[in-house]
């Protein structure tokens, strides 16, 4: 049997990529012998007949089919005829022919027309910033009973307290709000108009994951007015904030749950009757209940509780409450943890109050991600905006650390975007880095992303190591700065700063490092500048991969940008307008 159907090819799909809902879409294959259209969507199947034949050349027929979606979902598609099937081969849009059960299938997104994501977001540099260790203003005092390192350069620990068989974040080097808006002007400098923010809830430890109040930060960090100015002088300069939803658990120490009977009135652990009992999932009270990843420190609460989703989502609730004190939009931490009917209640929430952008922590592709047995429906329309992209991160440290062909690159890249609704391209959340992961310049140095902490302790890139790793460092930067989406540096990755896992990767920006100048910070900066030109912020984009060379090209109206790749020399080239930066 022969037969081929190209997804990225207008002449066999149309309209090319996801689709919105009630729109027709043709699908053609081309084969020696007659085939069925099989579609499959929430369980339903259907078999197709071809609505049209013509010849194709040779032996081959061209044979189409018609449907059209009447709702958000992903609906699932091969050919099928004489126990052969057409579904997806090496590159995930292409054909090959397969015999027997063959179960692969192509993939056509559905989501709603209405779906749209907040225009302000088109064109901006974003920047990640762990609180506790960006930068400090002195005049925020030491919070009594917090430990505190010695110096602003003091060595990262993980070492358990006396008495604690685990690190628990429990060290602070004292990163402020007041510090942050200090350093406005460099990030401005830097070409970065869109802050991201570690949570800022008070809490027990350094990450602020174990939220302990949701309505007040951490008094480490300064006064909810600290923020609102920090928010309101950020804007000034054109910079948007956005922060981090912790929802899926709380902290032990939390006034919610509260294990230690430090709250008034007691929490749920202390009291049956407290408010918040309900928030948890007690198999036996009061010692033994539901944790996240069974960190006993991280209880998980249950998100459709009336009372949480009130709490969170609510016209008084957490959601609005930060919006209102400044922020324009929110990263929803572990969203595939959070159930459908709390992410679309969030959406409804944040986007009445304003215009927000609304980002979810995904590290699969987010449109056929499938948790807690069920397929989930992220960027349908009714909850995120926008996506972290791990994917792209993958992919990028795989081509050049010659792990991936610019051919396999090309292929899942084209592959995503078919997957993703078009509003989602431009708005997605890429990165080098972040505070889950080792420091891309250790990993481009020869770091194992599974390397243990105790491994790598102490440990640096030697001279040569290092200078590789910034040479592919600068590479991986402009692809992330030509690729579709919202270019993401984790703080100190400018500098080059070098880290293993977490907390190795969370430390301190280097007090010096604000009025330093180094090539890697340049690059940053001329790209993050490029960056505003159409093309590169909102243009479709195109990837070739072949012979050691990748090619991307984004075009706009009359506006182009084109990066080309040689893989074997570690050099690039960007043009962009009458711009042409050269990287090696």
């Amino acid at each position: 049997m022969r037969a081929f159907h190209n997804a990225a090819d207008q002449n066999y799909r149309s309209p090319q990529g996801a689709i919105p809902a009630g729109f027709e879409v043709c699908l053609s294959v081309e084969s020696d012998r007659e085939m069925s259209l099989r579609i499959w969507c929430d369980g339903v199947e259907k078999l197709l007949s071809p609505l049209s034949k013509a010849p194709a050349g040779g032996c081959l027929t061209r044979y189409s089919y018609s449907f059209t979606p009447d709702a958000p979902g992903i609906v699932w598609y091969r050919f099928v005829g004489e126990g052969s099937s057409v579904v997806p081969g090496k590159d995930p849009l292409v054909g090959e022919v397969k015999s027997g059960q063959a179960y692969e299938s192509f993939q056509l997104t559905v989501y709603d027309p209405e779906f749209s994501v907040p225009e302000w977001t088109c064109g901006r540099v974003m920047y990640q910033i762990f609180p506790d260790r960006f930068a400090r203003d002195p005049s925020v005092g030491e919070v009594p009973g917090r430990i505190y390192h010695p110096t602003w350069d003091d060595p990262i620990t993980f070492e358990p307290l006396p008495g604690k068989k685990e690190y628990t974040g429990y060290d602070f080097y004292g990163g402020n709000f007041r510090g942050i808006q200090s350093k406005l002007d460099y990030l401005g400098s830097l070409g970065v108009d869109l802050i991201y923010l570690n949570p800022v809830y008070r809490a027990a430890s350094n990450h602020r994951y174990d939220v302990g109040d949701y309505t007040q930060p951490d008094p480490v960090l300064g006064t909810a007015e600290d923020y609102r100015a920090l928010c309101e002088k950020a804007m000034e300069s054109g910079i948007r904030i956005i922060g981090d939803g912790v929802f899926s658990h709380t902290g032990d120490e939390s006034v919610y749950f509260d294990r230690y009977g430090k709250a008034d009135p007691p929490g749920a652990y202390c009291n049956k009757n407290s408010p918040y009992f309900s928030w948890y999932r007690f198999r036996n009270w009061p010692d033994d209940y539901a944790c996240w990843w069974d960190v006993i420190t991280l209880p998980e609460v249950e998100e459709e509780d009336p009372g949480f989703e009130e709490f969170i989502n609510g016209e008084n609730g957490v959601t609005r409450l930060w919006l209102r004190r400044g922020a324009s939009g929110w990263r929803l931490d572990v969203a595939d943890e959070l159930p459908d009917s709390f992410l679309e209640s969030f959406r409804r929430a944040a986007k009445t109050e304003k215009d927000a952008f609304i980002i979810g922590e995904v590290w699969e592709d987010a449109t056929n991600k499938v948790s807690y047995g069920a397929l989930r429906k992220y960027l349908l329309g009714a909850q995120l905006d926008s996506v972290m992209n791990y994917p792209f991160r993958r992919w990028i440290i795989d081509i050049l650390m010659g792990r991936l062909s610019p051919e396999s690159f090309a292929a899942n890249v084209r592959a995503l975007l078919s997957n993703y609704p078009s509003p989602v391209h431009n708005a997605l959340m890429n990165f080098l880095s972040t505070h889950d992961t080792p420091r891309i310049t250790s990993i481009l140095g020869g770091m194992s992303e599974q390397a243990k902490r105790d491994e790598v302790k102490g440990v640096t890139l030697s001279p040569d190591e290092r200078r590789a790793a910034l040479r592919r460092h600068s590479l991986a930067a402009a692809l992330m700065f030509t690729l579709p989406g919202i270019p993401c540096i984790f703080y100190g990755d400018e500098l080059g700063l070098e880290g293993g896992p977490d907390p190795l990767n969370r430390v301190p920006f280097p007090a010096d490092g604000f009025d330093s100048v180094s090539a890697l910070r340049g690059l940053y900066t001329e790209l993050a500048h490029l960056r505003k030109n159409p093309a590169l912020a909102k243009g479709t984009t195109n990837i070739w991969g072949r012979d050691g060379y990748l090619r991307i090209e984004r075009t706009f109206e009359n506006e182009t940008a084109v990066l080309t790749v040689d893989l074997a020399r570690e050099e690039a080239l960007l043009s962009c307008g009458k711009k042409e930066l050269h990287i090696h």
